[in-house]
């Protein structure tokens, strides 16, 4: 025990390296940038298009309806003869 440090010492040091020099390597992404990039944008349309496809379809499906009853109201109401 004669270091200093106390044995039960529970600090860790963290080290940040950065893996790129520059944001233009961060981009570049050493020569792969264009096919990270091109992933990354397609992912994001996947998951754009899961996020707003059920709020469209069920719009369109309630104004459906509304029309459908609607249609049924107005031919219920109408004297037959």
């Amino acid at each position: 025990m004669g270091s200093g440090n106390s044995p039960v010492d529970t600090r860790k040091e963290f080290i940040i390296k950065m893996a790129f020099s520059s944001l233009q390597d961060f981009l570049a992404m050493g020569g792969h940038g264009i096919y990270v990039w091109l992933a990354y944008a397609a992912g994001l349309i996947v998951f754009s298009y899961n996020l707003v496809s059920p709020t469209l379809a069920k719009r369109y499906l309630f104004r459906r309806l509304q029309q459908q009853i609607r249609r049924e109201q107005s031919t219920s109401q109408t004297p037959k003869t």
